[in-house]
């Protein structure tokens, strides 16, 4: 079975995070920034994809946590795997002032919006690691790199 790997970013500025949020029929969908891996390393791909979706540059991303997905899609027969790796990158005040506010992809556009960590538990996101991010000390404190719970059938519904 072929899968795709996707790079997404946790983009902190003062322990609020930046999500882009999509209107889709069956309701809203958060999705951290980021994307597919193209014919590319790891560290052009996320560093690209910040660029295309926030205009954030000149940063560093570090390694925060791996989620395999194995899944059902509504749209399309079989099972779905991706893997994600994530990245997370602290930024000051006058850089999050100057990043775009709507993220426009091949899909739809979305809204960058920033997230206190308190409103995470209700959120439906892409990948789901908002428990993941809601159970840590802090944000923006060092971290050891994670593989959390796969996301299955029974633990996540795609919108």
């Amino acid at each position: 079975m072929k899968f795709k790997v996707r790079v997404a970013c946790v983009v902190v500025c003062n322990d609020e995070f930046a999500l882009i949020q999509r209107k889709t029929e069956d309701g809203e969908q958060w999705t951290l920034p980021g994307g597919n891996v193209e014919e590319e390393d790891i560290e052009t791909a996320i560093i690209r994809e910040l660029d295309e979706e926030l205009g954030l540059t000149g940063v560093k991303p570090e390694l925060l946590c791996l989620q395999d997905m194995l899944i059902h899609r509504p749209d399309k027969e079989g099972l779905y795997r991706k893997l994600h790796i994530v990245f997370r990158v602290v930024i000051d005040t006058a850089t999050r002032e100057k990043l775009k506010i709507v993220e426009a992809d091949d899909l739809s556009d979305g809204s960058v919006k920033w997230i206190a960590k308190a409103s995470l538990a209700d959120l439906h996101m892409y990948p789901s690691i908002n428990m993941f991010l809601f159970n840590l000390p802090s944000l923006s404190d060092p971290v050891v790199p994670s593989v959390l719970p796969p996301l299955t059938d029974e633990t996540y519904s795609w919108r």
